[in-house]
């Protein structure tokens, strides 16, 4: 028995995807920013629980303003154990979905990473600079404490839990274009920016060194993937785009910490 949280706004173009591929798992929940398109009629096609964003979470515009609290709302709501966290343009393979079947019912690791390939006009991406892509998708709620950080949330595992990792990979389709990963970015970057107003000069600076460290293992892995991988290769322009973002963020650490304020859209 296994709960799935997925996260919409206005998502009818890519929902049935994702909850075909994961209608036979016990429960399905919806958390909802306030769709005005049929993602809500497609929700209850599949018999999805649906619940609504806090909007102590999210921005006048309906934007998420803290994504982990709205991640921990779905986990709140969850009848199971088991949970898997989706986003509503990923999907899951049938091998996938096998070997999630086994792991809640066999397995005794109870926090998995699962692997995410990108997916282009309908082709598997082979060789990108992000692989391999594992995140903490698939875990017991008995073991962890929830999501932290506005941002690229992340799971707060109990201590001395032990990872597994899983073979399969969730899908994850794209569509390069310039201008929504930029409109995206910006989005990320403007709460980041406001999470850095409340931090410390220490805690500052670690996130500086963090993000340069960040832009250098990229920037290897770019190169690295370009010479060594054989296969349908991620376009540059993503590659590009992704170094782009961390080398704003570098920038935003500095002017936090000489409280510059000269980037004013974000």
């Amino acid at each position: 028995m296994c709960s799935v949280g997925i996260l919409t706004f206005n998502s009818e173009s890519t929902l049935s995807k994702c909850l075909d591929s994961v209608k036979d798992f016990s429960e399905i929940i919806i958390c909802d920013g306030g769709s005005t398109d049929k993602t809500l009629e497609i929700a209850q096609e599949y018999e999805c629980k649906v619940i609504f964003q806090n909007n102590d979470f999210k921005y006048d515009n309906g934007k998420i303003s803290d994504f982990s609290a709205v991640r921990n709302q779905t986990i709140k709501e969850a009848s199971n154990k088991w949970f898997l966290h989706l986003d509503s343009d990923e999907y899951l393979s049938r091998l996938l979905i096998e070997e999630i079947r086994d792991v809640v019912v066999q397995e005794n690791t109870k926090v998995f990473m699962v692997p995410r390939k990108y997916v282009i006009n309908g082709l598997v991406v082979d060789c990108a600079t992000s692989y391999p892509s594992y995140q903490t998708r698939l875990f017991n709620l008995d073991f962890i404490q929830g999501f932290s950080k506005k941002v690229h949330e992340k799971l707060i595992v109990n201590k001395d839990v032990i990872y597994g990792k899983l073979k399969e990979s969730i899908m994850v389709p794209l569509v390069i274009k310039k201008t929504d990963f930029i409109d995206k970015h910006s989005y990320y970057l403007r709460i980041e920016k406001a999470k850095m107003s409340s931090l410390k000069k220490k805690d500052i600076l670690i996130g500086f060194f963090s993000c340069f460290r960040n832009i250098a293992s990229w920037m290897f892995r770019l190169l690295k993937s370009r010479i060594t991988c054989r296969g349908r290769q991620m376009p540059f322009l993503y590659d590009w785009l992704n170094i782009r973002y961390n080398l704003i963020l570098l920038g935003l650490f500095v002017q936090a910490f000489f409280k510059v304020d000269s980037i004013k859209r974000f």
